[in-house]
């Protein structure tokens, strides 16, 4: 048993050898996702990019290419909107932690107009200043058809004006073609909140979703802990599950039988792929900064006690051990390299499905 545990793995370490030398087809990524949970395939996405070298700063166009040369699968970009109601790439609603304003000033993403926003340049992850500018998602795009690059984007959006403007920007007639000649809108998943949208008529309608555009986009609804109050997250997972631009559900599963555990119970025999942040902190120690840049707070601060009594009391996010224990099936991670060597190394890296 042992030795064909061995061979195994050393099979799939020479199969992801040779497929280094090749590109990822984007439409069997997403296949893989909406169809085909796999027991020797965790998907890795590389959060705000893959930004944990030296000069490289998150949610950049160098970040994102970054991610594609080292054959990560998917990279999740954060969108904001700009004072003309321009989407841009940026994590916080502020400024002054990523870009060469400084905290000092900070002012709002949306306090500043397309152009002016492109001139600062941003900042890497020790805090030194790189001749990388801040994008607008049109210069995403513009960037991935240009440079031939084969890579998921999940855009990580928190409003619906974000939502539309980025949906009506992949539409235009602007080319935005990757590596196979596909159109955005079949290797962009729209990561939203599941609060946005009050299910899938509101979305459907606010999208302007019909004919071949109703097929072509693809959506994940995020279910947080702090939601079991706000929406009856069960009743919209399940009206969303079987819509054709469904691709998985991202679920805050922060402890074993603890909040929306019913609903990741409900995901398994569903057949579909449950999503998860790996939460890594990300501002020294044990914290993270809060939206706005500053420091900071810690994970046991967001611990949310439902009405029913039901109670966060651990989180488990930072161990992407803990999580594929859990099922969890798609990871967006800090550390994309690093887990992705350790799934390799357990069989849990099989990316031969996405070629």
């Amino acid at each position: 048993m042992n030795i064909k545990k061995i061979s195994l793995s050393l099979l799939l370490v020479f199969t992801a050898g040779f497929l280094q030398a090749q590109l990822i087809n984007t439409d069997k990524v997403i296949n893989t996702l909406k169809f085909g949970r796999k027991n020797d395939l965790v998907a890795v996405c590389a959060h705000r990019g893959y930004w944990r070298e030296n000069g490289v700063p998150e949610n950049s166009l160098l970040a994102i290419k970054r991610a594609a040369d080292m054959k990560i699968e998917m990279v999740e970009i954060d969108i904001k909107l700009d004072k003309g109601g321009e989407p841009v790439l940026m994590h916080d609603w502020n400024l002054g932690r990523t870009t060469e304003l400084g905290m000092g000033r900070n002012d709002l993403v949306s306090s500043w107009y397309n152009g002016a926003l492109q001139t600062l340049r941003l900042k890497d992850k020790n805090g030194r200043l790189t001749n990388e500018h801040l994008p607008t998602f049109r210069q995403v795009l513009s960037f991935i058809r240009d440079h031939n690059i084969a890579i998921v984007l999940a855009l990580d959006i928190k409003d619906k004006n974000a939502a539309w403007a980025c949906w009506h920007i992949m539409n235009e007639g602007g080319g935005w073609k990757n590596h196979w000649g596909n159109p955005a809108a079949k290797w962009t998943i729209f990561k939203l909140n599941a609060t946005v949208y009050n299910g899938p008529a509101d979305l459907e309608k606010h999208l302007g979703l019909s004919g071949s555009r109703y097929n072509d986009f693809r959506f994940v609804p995020v279910y947080t802990t702090n939601m079991v109050d706000k929406i009856n997250c069960m009743a919209q997972y399940n009206s969303y599950k079987n819509k054709p631009y469904f691709i998985g559900v991202e679920i805050n599963i922060k402890q074993r039988n603890g909040i929306h555990q019913d609903i990741m119970d409900q995901a398994w025999r569903d057949g579909k792929t449950v999503c998860c942040f790996n939460a890594i902190p990300d501002a020294g120690g044990n914290n993270f900064n809060y939206a706005n840049g500053t420091c900071c707070y810690t994970l046991s601060s967001l611990y949310y006690k439902s009405k029913s009594g039901k109670a966060d009391t651990e989180d488990n996010r930072g161990s992407w051990q803990w999580l594929t224990s859990m099922g969890v099936h798609w990871m967006t991670t800090d550390e994309p390299v690093s887990l992705i060597n350790d799934w390799l190394n357990k069989g849990f890296r099989n990316t031969a499905y996405y070629y």
